[in-house]
């Protein structure tokens, strides 16, 4: 799984996320997959990414923004208490996404 942002990245993910989404994380998750390359996550995997920095509620609420713009499905939920999976798909929204997060890693370097 790849690093987690620094807490100067989050701040800014979360003003670019303010920005683009008008809702505080959906670009803090969405930069977190993108970097943990996982298939399948679930919002108990972001919250452990992006260090505790989002509550439950605020990570699905960005998971399903995610899902209405197309760049990831829910999938089948059996109920209860079980954990739900949210599948990253092919979107053009992640070329912005990792446009954006090369951009800060070339910067970093300078």
């Amino acid at each position: 799984m790849a690093s987690s942002p620094t807490p100067f990245d989050f701040d800014a993910r979360v003003t670019l996320s303010r920005s683009l989404h008008g809702h505080k994380y959906v670009f803090p998750v969405a930069a977190w997959v993108a970097e943990s390359g996982a298939a399948l996550v679930t919002a108990s995997d972001v919250m452990a990414g992006l260090h505790g920095r989002a509550d439950r509620l605020r990570v699905l609420e960005a998971l399903k923004r995610l899902v209405d713009i197309g760049a990831m499905i829910e999938m089948p939920h059996p109920g209860g208490n079980a954990a739900r999976y949210f599948q990253r798909v092919d979107d053009p929204y992640w070329l912005l996404v990792e446009s954006h997060l090369r951009a800060k890693r070339a910067g970093a370097r300078k």
